[in-house]
């Protein structure tokens, strides 16, 4: 009994000086937490580098919110943190990232080791882009018009936006609504809410790991492989696919009539890049278009057309235009749409583009070369014709002045192959709501510019006022393209076509913005005319540029393919049964849909991919290298990345730890005091004795 008292005692003690040492190494793990949240990754170019990138391991520091402009200043202070040596990471409101004067403090601090961004509902104009839009890192133009009034005011002479602008050596990431109110909770219950700047003990700390591989420009990076020659390279070019369409796939000789619209879009986050006024709305232009063009014409009226035309939804225009540049290297060099079936250069005559629309503003027919007006008179005259509310007319000053648009830098692009660039010449318009000198847009490629920004909800209707204004414009620019192309026009073959094109800007828009598997419908009076759509994942559809990778086509760019398939369809289509995708640039053929949960449909149609690598750049396998380094065509790579990662936890203190092990030794040396005196000057009851044993002398 007596031993088994001592070995209770003694266990006690060890477990106090263990318990001081559980303590001390469990502080960093007490409500340690892991998320998995959207990063910004890392894009380069020959210049340099845009976006961030974690250290390896990951980067750590101590929260600190910051969700006013006002608490800037305290962050930077003379007792601030950033004075401190520590580390900090900081929780910072939307409202704030909006601030173009607290982000351009903010960012350039020594200590930040990175961002999280949450939604606090504010919505004030809001973009990541530059004030001169169009422009890649470190060629902006000072003299170009600044048509970006709420973009810039971060880099380089405030020219560059957050998106532009390599941000800090660390990662940023944006928080999920759920994932920022569980952190937002957990700061508002730990020491760093009323003293954030001051380090104590037991406070709220995170680990950030995006950790980029690429470094330097994008020719360092190309250079490099991971695992060998047979592994994966540091970056991959931008840029992936095009969707084009035309009017008559056996009529590439013909005179053509280019119809465009950029397929990507941009936001800090790409993962959360809708550009809904800045691209979706110009998509669901072109796909209506090509249908109220081509509806009701037979394979024999399309070939008998006078003109060609050309439906083209360009991928990467906002990285130097690489969809359209792709374009014009195949066009000069004989590719286009194939070697064996080209059309010529001298052919394209005129070209019409769809910039930024949708959000009830005027629109505007935007004529880009002064020296040329006959096709945008002819587009506004018609535009006029047909809308309630006539368009705007507006001009460029020169066509290097003119507003952002595939058309400008096409225009301004040298001879190649030996063959004269046709388009520094070409009669070129624009529809957009940009006007003479600037954007309507607010939130100029931002997440932002997403449904909300045009007004639109699940519950919207085909005649909602900024649907019926759109169509209204599009009718005009319809019945303009049918008479170059001497074809019948639009309303002699159905007078519902008005109808027709507000269910298509409609129900684009939603599969875009709002459902990626909801499928564009198309009715008549007969009922279900055709559906087209991809098995999307129920959200909306994010726009940001792909990498070019062979012949992987990203979900966007799928999207637009079958919607122009749908629209450039004959009439009389085939059974889905039997039905199976093939794919010709110069004879109609059969495209099937994979819409999920619906019916499926078959389109004999004219739409083809063409592929969207800059010119800049050669290929060999799956190596890439620039062989053009002049800074005429695009070089934006993107880096490959690992996992991105985020963990919560209770930062350990030094200072505490040593404390509660000093503590917990000090506890166990009384009680192993206390025990020997125990034993040595307590007697036992003899009662107690087992037999044939001594009693202590006392």
């Amino acid at each position: 009994v007596v031993m088994g008292h001592r070995s209770g005692l003694s266990i006690v003690a060890l477990a106090a000086l263990a318990l001081g040492r559980v303590d001390a190494s469990a502080l960093s793990n007490k409500i340690y937490t892991q998320l998995t949240p959207t990063g910004v990754s890392k894009l380069l170019n020959i210049n340099g580098w845009i976006g961030a990138s974690s250290l390896e391991r990951g980067s750590i520091g101590y929260l600190y919110r910051i969700d006013h402009p006002s608490q800037i200043a305290g962050f930077q202070q003379s007792n601030g943190p950033f004075y401190n040596g520590e580390g900090y990471i900081v929780l910072l409101a939307q409202s704030v990232v909006a601030n173009k004067t607290a982000m351009g403090e903010l960012l350039f601090q020594q200590q930040l080791r990175g961002v999280l961004i949450y939604d606090d509902g504010d919505r004030s104009a809001y973009s990541c882009g530059n004030i001169r839009p169009g422009f890649g890192l470190g060629t902006a133009d000072a003299s170009s018009p600044q048509w970006n009034q709420v973009g810039g005011g971060y880099g380089q002479d405030d020219q560059y936006g957050l998106h532009w602008t390599g941000l800090i050596q660390g990662p940023v990431f944006l928080l999920s609504d759920a994932d920022a109110a569980l952190v937002n909770a957990r700061y508002d219950a730990s020491r760093n809410l009323n003293s954030p700047g001051k380090v104590q003990p037991n406070m709220l700390g995170a680990r950030l790991e995006f950790f980029m591989w690429a470094a330097g420009n994008a020719k360092m990076c190309l250079r490099r492989i991971a695992g060998g020659d047979v592994g994966s390279p540091f970056c991959l070019p931008l840029g992936g696919w095009s969707a084009v369409g035309s009017l008559d796939p056996a009529g590439h000789s013909k005179e053509a009539i280019v119809v465009a619209a950029p397929m990507d879009a941009v936001s800090l986050f790409h993962e959360e890049s809708w550009g809904a006024n800045a691209g979706a709305a110009a998509l669901a232009a072109l796909v209506a278009t090509a249908r109220m063009v081509t509806y009701g014409l037979t394979d024999s009226d399309r070939a008998g057309s006078l003109k060609q035309i050309y439906f083209a939804a360009f991928e990467g225009e906002s990285f130097d235009n690489i969809g359209s540049t792709a374009f014009y290297s195949q066009l000069l060099g004989g590719r286009f749409p194939t070697g064996s079936s080209s059309a010529s250069p001298a052919n394209v005559k005129k070209w019409l583009e769809f910039g930024q629309l949708g959000t009830g503003a005027a629109i505007n027919v935007y004529n880009v070369n002064p020296a040329e007006a006959t096709f945008s008179a002819s587009v506004f005259g018609n535009a006029s014709s047909t809308a309630t509310t006539a368009p705007g007319q507006t001009a460029a000053s020169s066509v290097a002045n003119s507003a952002p648009s595939s058309i400008r830098k096409l225009a301004s692009l040298p001879d190649r192959f030996s063959v004269t660039n046709p388009f520094s010449s070409v009669e070129a318009t624009l529809i957009t709501d940009v006007t003479a000198s600037s954007f309507t847009n607010q939130f100029f490629q931002s997440r932002l510019d997403n449904a909300t920004n045009l007004g639109l909800t699940n519950a919207s209707t085909a005649s909602d006022a900024n649907i019926v204004a759109l169509c209204d414009v599009l009718r005009g620019v319809a019945l303009t393209l049918t008479l170059e192309a001497g074809v019948s026009a639009p309303a002699t073959r159905d007078a519902n076509l008005a109808t027709t094109c507000q269910q298509i800007v409609l129900n684009v828009l939603q599969g875009l913005l709002l459902n990626s598997s909801q499928p564009v419908q198309v009715s008549n009076a007969s009922g279900i005319e055709y559906q087209a759509g991809i098995a999307g994942d129920g959200r909306p559809l994010t726009r940001y540029v792909s990498v070019y990778n062979g012949k992987v086509q990203s979900a966007a760019e799928a999207f637009m393919y079958f919607q122009l398939g749908g629209a450039l369809q004959l009439p009389n289509a085939p059974s889905a049964n039997g039905c199976s995708n093939s794919e010709s640039a110069s004879s109609y053929h059969t495209l099937l849909t994979n819409i999920v949960g619906n019916d499926q449909y078959c389109f004999n149609t004219s739409v083809f991919w063409i592929e969207a690598l800059s010119p800049a750049f050669s290929e060999d396998g799956i190596t890439y290298s620039i062989t053009d380094d002049s800074g005429v065509y695009s070089t934006w790579t993107e880096s490959t990345w690992d996992e991105g990662n985020l963990e919560i936890f209770l930062m350990q203190d030094a200072q505490e730890a040593h404390a509660l092990v000093g503590g917990g030794a000090v506890y166990a040396v009384v009680i192993t005091l206390f025990v020997y005196f125990f034993n040595k000057k307590i007697a036992i009851s003899p009662d107690l004795q087992a037999p044939g044993q001594l009693t202590p002398n006392i």
